[in-house]
């Protein structure tokens, strides 16, 4: 059977801990539907893993994803036009190509934390949201070989495009206004480097997107759809992964004492910190046959559903005492970044980021403590837009 909500996801209280509402959404039925939103939810693990595999019975086309990120984005393409166009970045993400990328992420890293560090060193209370948000915002626009100039204008875009993601809002509604705004934006100043690349190609991944040969197959639109998916991706998750990870690594002064006592156990920690406290709590889907079901609930053809992905990674059927912080915890993966064809992308380049930054803080603070932390108020992305940190 079917259950009903009405809970409003999108308040200061669900910012703060949205945990204890998710238990109570995932103890009523296996998928439920939210009369406001007119979408269904999803919480437990073993159904959003199977939903996120599944591109028989369910899709990422023709849905939200495709309203906010354009619908030649790889996001909002399932099959073959999916892995044609996610192949065309697949080097840039894996093996030796991303290895090479260390040292290019640490320059970054010492760079923003050495005023920062300087600043704590004097007494100061410091906030560190700033400079989690610049360390992504670098990285990529050097992967897109933006000329920096833009730079600036990144966070901002990536913002007014992701607030309030995944609420089919009016478009007269302050929000949409702002997203729209930002989304021609972006688009303007990619399509101008692709005209570019067509004159002098460039070693990058606006390079790439031009010289695959995908336009031919969905058209010129597909190139600065990509791009601009790559460009808030790339900015906001790992942006609150490095914020989630100081607030919870400083809510558990024994597992930071581990992790500093030995730094070989700082990637299987951060590793907790993405299913303990995401960053991406919200996936989406459609379904698209009328065999598409959770459980005993049938999902209606062209249904939307949000898969809960951080409410899913606390699923006590899943993870023992999901509750509780472990960073020896032995156990099912989390799906932070997702399942299946649609698994992100810039999974392990967001893990160096994360440890990179992570890591060096450590090693040149011996000691921290939160003073503030703000959540934004955004449910499908968690993490502080305001951290206020000062040293013990």
């Amino acid at each position: 059977m079917s259950a009903v909500t009405k809970v409003d996801l999108y308040t200061r209280e669900m910012s703060i801990d949205p945990y204890p509402v998710l238990a109570q959404i995932r103890q009523q039925a296996r998928a439920v539907w939210h009369d406001t939103y007119q979408l269904w939810l999803v919480v437990g693990y073993e159904d959003v893993m199977a939903i996120c595999r599944d591109d028989v019975n369910f899709t990422a086309e023709d849905g939200i994803v495709a309203h906010n990120f354009g619908p030649h984005s790889m996001l909002a393409r399932d099959g073959t036009d999916h892995r044609k166009i996610r192949g065309v970045w697949n080097r840039q993400f894996l093996g030796q190509m991303l290895a090479n990328r260390g040292p290019l992420v640490d320059r970054i890293s010492d760079k923003l934390l050495a005023p920062l560090i300087a600043r704590l060193n004097t007494g100061e209370t410091v906030d560190f949201a700033p400079a989690a948000r610049a360390l992504p915002v670098e990285v990529v626009a050097e992967l897109f070989g933006i000329p920096d100039e833009f730079r600036p204008s990144f966070a901002r875009w990536s913002d007014e495009i992701t607030e309030m993601t995944g609420f089919a809002l009016p478009p007269d509604h302050p929000v949409e206004i702002r997203r729209v705004a930002a989304q021609r934006e972006v688009a303007d100043l990619f399509r101008a480097e692709v005209a570019k690349r067509r004159t002098k190609m460039q070693d990058d991944l606006i390079g790439d997107m031009v010289a695959s040969g995908i336009e031919k197959d969905f058209g010129a639109e597909a190139l600065v759809d990509n791009c601009r998916l790559l460009l808030v991706a790339g900015n906001e998750t790992t942006t609150k992964f490095i914020g989630n990870s100081i607030v919870t690594l400083h809510r558990f002064p024994k597992a930071q004492a581990e992790i500093r006592a030995d730094k070989s156990l700082l990637p299987q920690a951060l590793e907790e910190v993405l299913r303990y406290d995401g960053v991406v709590h919200t996936g989406f889907r459609r379904a698209k046959s009328q065999d598409a079901h959770v459980g005993d609930v049938k999902i209606p053809v062209g249904d939307q559903i949000w898969l809960q992905f951080g409410g899913a990674n606390r699923d006590p059927a899943r993870f023992q005492n999901p509750d509780t912080f472990d960073i020896r915890r032995k156990s099912t993966p989390h799906i932070a970044f997702g399942s299946g064809p649609h698994t992100c992308l810039g999974l392990n380049l967001a893990r160096m980021e994360g440890a990179s930054f992570i890591g060096r803080f450590f090693d040149q603070v011996p000691a921290y403590e939160v003073a503030e932390v703000d959540y934004e108020l955004s449910f499908p992305l968690r993490g502080p837009h305001k951290l206020m940190i000062r040293k013990k």
